[in-house]
C-alpha cells in the first residue's frame, strides 16, 4: 500500500520530502556580516534548531472498509476523482488481500504506521 501511494507525485512537497526542515536550515545559512544586519533590522531566525526528534509506531486493527476509509485521508487520494479513485481503491482492497496481509480473529487488517515529533523553542 506504501508503493501505491509513492506512485503519486503531483509536485507538492509532503512531509515524506523533508522540506519542512528548510525553515531551520535556512536560518542558518547566512554569514557574519548578514547575521549582524539582521540584528539591526530585527529580521531573527523564529525558531531554533528542533531539539529534539522522535517516532512512535503503532498499529491500529481495522476492517478493508475502514483502512480505505483512512486511506482517502491522505491527500495525494482524496484529490482523486471518479476511475482514478476506483482504480485506486481496486489496488488497495487487492493488496488487502495478499498472503503477507496481518489479520486478526475479527477479520481485521493490521496497519501499521509511525507518528514524527520534533519539539524546538521560538528565538
Amino acid at each position: 500500500m506504501k508503493d501505491i501511494v509513492m506512485s503519486f507525485d503531483d509536485g507538492e512537497p509532503r512531509f515524506r520530502h523533508q522540506k519542512w526542515k528548510d525553515v531551520f536550515e535556512a536560518q542558518q545559512n547566512t554569514t557574519l556580516l548578514q547575521t549582524l544586519a539582521d540584528n539591526f533590522t530585527h529580521k531573527l531566525p523564529q525558531f531554533s534548531m528542533p531539539l529534539r526528534e522522535e517516532t512512535v509506531k503503532w498499529t491500529v486493527w481495522l476492517t478493508e472498509e475502514g483502512v480505505w476509509e483512512r486511506y482517502l485521508t491522505l491527500s495525494q487520494i482524496s484529490v482523486l476523482k471518479g476511475a482514478e479513485r476506483e482504480n485506486v481503491k481496486r489496488k488497495v482492497f487487492e493488496a488487502l488481500n495478499g498472503d503477507d496481509v496481518e489479520t486478526n480473529e475479527n477479520g481485521q487488517v493490521a496497519l501499521h504506521g509511525v507518528t514524527y515529533f520534533a519539539w524546538t523553542s521560538r528565538v
